[in-house]
C-alpha cells in the first residue's frame, strides 16, 4: 500500500512537468517553422518584388515544397 501511494505521489508531481515539456517542445517546433516560413517569404519578396498571395505561390516558384512549411503538423490540430 505504501509503494502504491509513493508511485501515485510521484506521478502527480511529474505529470504536470512532463506536460509543460511537451508543450514547450511543440512551441519550439512552431517557432522554427514560422521563422523558416518568414525567411521564404522574404526571399520571394526580394526576388519577385511582391509578397506571395498564398503558400502555393511559394511552392510553384520553387521556394518551398509542401513538407517545408509544416502543413501536416498544422492540419493535425495538435496545438490544443
Amino acid at each position: 500500500m505504501i509503494v502504491i501511494s509513493i508511485i501515485i505521489i510521484l506521478a502527480a508531481v511529474t505529470l504536470p512537468q512532463y506536460q509543460k515539456t511537451v508543450m514547450h517542445a511543440r512551441e519550439t517546433v512552431l517557432h522554427d517553422d514560422l521563422f523558416r516560413m518568414r525567411s521564404l517569404i522574404d526571399q520571394y519578396a526580394a526576388d519577385k518584388g511582391k509578397l506571395p498571395q498564398s503558400l502555393d505561390d511559394l511552392v510553384s516558384a520553387g521556394y518551398s515544397n509542401r513538407s517545408d512549411h509544416g502543413q501536416k503538423r498544422l492540419e493535425r490540430n495538435h496545438w490544443r
